[in-house]
C-alpha cells in the first residue's frame, strides 16, 4: 500500500459557504469532510501494514543472531580441546628435556670431572685424548680472590708511602726556597728597586669597604710612599644611586684635585663592586664610562680594580652572589680593556678560608664588612699584586681523614682536597666501615675553603668498577647519593667550581 499525497491535497483557497452553481466553483463542507475522513482511514491502514512488516524483520534478525551464537560456541569448544592437547605435548617435551639435562650432569660432571692435586682446578676428558676441559673450583676461586686482595693492599700501602715521600720532598724544597728568599732584597728595597711607576700619589674610589677602615688605604700609601686621596662613599658601585656611584666619586676626585696633581697620580684604585654584585647588575656600560673619564683626567695612572671584598657573611653566602662576583669581574675587564685597566683577579678568594680565620677577619655578627685584621689582609694582597705576585688565595692538598665520620674507616681514608683559583680538586680513595652506607649518609666533610655554594655531585668507583654517586652540599658534607657497600673501597677524582 502506497500513499498518494495528490489524492488528498486541498487547495488553499477561500471556502465557499453556498451551494455552487458548478463543480469548479468549489466544494461544500460535506465534501471536504468526506475527503478528510478518507485520508485518515488510508493512513491507519498504511500504519497497520507497516507494523506487520517490522515484526517480520525482527523475527528474521533474531533467528540469524541465535544461529551465530550457536556456531561461535561450537567453534570455541573445538579450540579449547586443541589448546589442551598442545599443553600436554609441551609438558611432555619439557619433562624429557629436564631428564636429558639431569642425565648429562650425572654422567659427565659427576663422573668425569676430577680435581687436580692443588684442588684449584677440575678437568675432564674430551673426544681428543690430547685435550681436556679445565675449570676453576670454588677453592681455587677463593685463593685467587685472596691473592688479588693482597696485591691491592700492597699497592695502597705503596701509594701512601709515595705521598709521604712527596710531602717530605716538598718540605725540603720549601725550606731551600725560604733560605734563598732570605738572601733577596727586603720589601722596602724591592719597592725602591722594582717599583713599576714613579708617580707618588694614589686615588681611591669605592664602596664602604674603602671607607669604613680608611686606615688600610692610608697604610697602602704609606708602604709605597704615596700621597693619599680617598673619595670612596658607602653604598657606592658602578650602578649605585647618583650621589654615591663610582661616576659621581670620580667626578668629585677630578674637581678636588688640580691638573698637576692628577698628572702626578700614579695609581687610581676602584675598590669593591659588592653592591653591584649583590644586586646582580651588569656593570659593563657604566664601568666603560668611568674608566674613560679616569683615563682622560689621570693620564699617567695605573687604573687598578679590586673586584670585591667578599666576606663569608650569610648575606653573601649564596650561589647567586658567587656567580655574580665572577660575572661583574668579567664585565669590568671587558669595559676596561680599551683604557688599559688592570683587574686584581681572585679577590673573592681572600677571605673564603678556615672558620678560625673567617672569625678573625670578618665583621662580628655576620655583617658584610671586616675587622682591621681583615682589611690588613686585603691590603697585603693588593701589595702583592703591585709587586707582580699572584693574588689568588690557593690551598694545597689537605688530607680528609681527620674529617671522616664513623661511616668511613679512618685508617683507610686516603682522600685529599685542594683549591686552585676558582676550582676545588678532590682525589684518592676511602673504605666504607662495617655497615652499609645508605642514601644521605654523611661520610666526611671538606674544609670551609672547599665548600661549594650549592650541592654538587661526583662519581666514585668501587672494586667492582660500578659507578656510585656522592654529593657535597653547601655545609661541606660529603654524603651518599647511592648506597655504598660495607668494607668496600671507592676511588674518587673530581672537581667543582666555587665562583
Amino acid at each position: 500500500m502506497t500513499l498518494i499525497p495528490d489524492n488528498y491535497f486541498i487547495r488553499p483557497r477561500r471556502v465557499n459557504d453556498v451551494v455552487p452553481l458548478t463543480r469548479t466553483d468549489g466544494y461544500t463542507y460535506l465534501e471536504m469532510l468526506e475527503k478528510v475522513r478518507a485520508a485518515v482511514s488510508d493512513v491507519i491502514d498504511y500504519c497497520n501494514k507497516f507494523g506487520d512488516d517490522v515484526d517480520e524483520i525482527i523475527k528474521d534478525v533474531n533467528t540469524t543472531v541465535d544461529k551465530f551464537i550457536k556456531d561461535v560456541a561450537a567453534n570455541l569448544t573445538e579450540y579449547d580441546a586443541h589448546i589442551d592437547a598442545r599443553k600436554n605435548e609441551i609438558a611432555a617435551l619439557h619433562k624429557a628435556t629436564e631428564d636429558f639435562i639431569n642425565d648429562f650432569k650425572s654422567k659427565v660432571i659427576t663422573a668425569h670431572f676430577q680435581a687436580d692435586a692443588t684442588g684449584d682446578n677440575a678437568t675432564a676428558p674430551t673426544a681428543d685424548p690430547n685435550i681436556r676441559i679445565s675449570m676453576l673450583t670454588t677453592a681455587g676461586a677463593n685463593r685467587l680472590r685472596d691473592a688479588l686482595t693482597a696485591l691491592v693492599e700492597a699497592e695502597r700501602a705503596a701509594r701512601v708511602q709515595a705521598q709521604t715521600d712527596a710531602a717530605s720532598a716538598a718540605d725540603a724544597a720549601h725550606s731551600a726556597l725560604r733560605a734563598e728568599i732570605a738572601l733577596r732584597p727586603t720589601r722596602e728595597e724591592g719597592a725602591r728597586l722594582y717599583a713599576p711607576h714613579t708617580r707618588d700619589r694614589a686615588v681611591f674610589i669605592g664602596s664602604s669597604n674603602a671607607t669604613l677602615n680608611d686606615k688600610w688605604t692610608q697604610d697602602l700609601c704609606n708602604h709605597f710612599g704615596w700621597a693619599h686621596h680617598n673619595f670612596a662613599i658607602g653604598g657606592g658601585g658602578f650602578t649605585s644611586s647618583a650621589n654615591s656611584s663610582f661616576l659621581y666619586q670620580t667626578q668629585n676626585a677630578i674637581s678636588n684635585m688640580s691638573e698637576e696633581l692628577r698628572r702626578n697620580t700614579g695609581f687610581f684604585f676602584v675598590a669593591d663592586m659588592l653592591n653591584d654584585i649583590r644586586a646582580n647588575n651588569n656593570v659593563e656600560a657604566q664601568a666603560g664610562t668611568v674608566f674613560r673619564l679616569i683615563r682622560d683626567n689621570y693620564p699617567n695612572a695605573r687604573i687598578i680594580v679590586v673586584p670585591v671584598f667578599l666576606s663569608t657573611s650569610p648575606m653573601n653566602k649564596s650561589v647567586q652572589t658567587a656567580y655574580s662576583a665572577s660575572a661583574r669581574e668579567n664585565e669590568a675587564d671587558r669595559a676596561g680593556l680599551p683604557f688599559d685597566v688592570e683587574i686584581i683577579r681572585g679577590s673573592q678568594s681572600w677571605f673564603y678560608a678556615t672558620p678560625g680565620e673567617s672569625a678573625a677577619t670578618n665583621e662580628p655578627g655576620g655583617g658584610v664588612h671586616f675587622t682591621e685584621a681583615g682589611y690588613t689582609q686585603a691590603r697585603m694582597y693588593i701589595q702583592r699584586y703591585i709587586y707582580g705576585g699572584d693574588t689568588w688565595r690557593n690551598f694545597g692538598w689537605e688530607n680528609l681523614f681527620p674529617y671522616s665520620t664513623d661511616k668511613v674507616d679512618k685508617n683507610f681514608n686516603y682522600t685529599k682536597v685542594a683549591r686552585f683559583q676558582h676550582t676545588v680538586h678532590i682525589d684518592g680513595s676511602f673504605r666504607v666501615g662495617g655497615a652499609t652506607a645508605a642514601y644521605d649518609t654523611v661520610l666526611m666533610n671538606v674544609p670551609l675553603w672547599a665548600t661549594p655554594f650549592e650541592s654538587i655531585y661526583l662519581t666514585v668507583y668501587g672494586r667492582d668498577r660500578n659507578p656510585k654517586v656522592l654529593y657535597v652540599n653547601d655545609k661541606g658534607q660529603v654524603a651518599c647519593r647511592d648506597q655504598l657497600s660495607q668494607w668496600e673501597y671507592y676511588d674518587v677524582n673530581a672537581n667543582w667550581r666555587i665562583w
